[in-house]
């Protein structure tokens, strides 16, 4: 999982993902984000990983439009959930190869 955190780290450094037209940012940042916390739960139960991600992205904005502190975007939401999803298959698939 260390080998995702700093693939992730690595790609957002390096600006890698300009070469992505019409995606921002930080869209990328929840993807990513998203692909980590499930990957990681998912070692253990895959249902759980992808719903503590859904958790987590709601939670998320839920608190952005409470506390004002951020723009509150579901579309961030549906960027991290994504990311949980592809994080949680690739975990369940690397577990059957091996």
């Amino acid at each position: 999982m260390m080998y995702l955190y700093k693939l992730f780290s690595q790609i957002m450094r390096n600006k890698v993902w300009l070469l992505i037209p019409g995606v921002a940012p930080d869209k990328i940042a929840h993807f990513c984000a998203g692909v980590i916390i499930a990957s990681t739960i998912a070692l253990f139960n895959p249902l759980y990983a992808i719903l503590t991600v859904v958790l987590i992205a709601i939670g998320k904005e839920w608190m952005d439009m409470l506390t004002l502190r951020g723009c509150m975007d579901y579309k961030d939401a549906v960027a991290t959930i994504t990311g949980g999803i592809i994080g949680c298959l690739l975990v369940v698939f690397l577990k059957l190869l091996v």
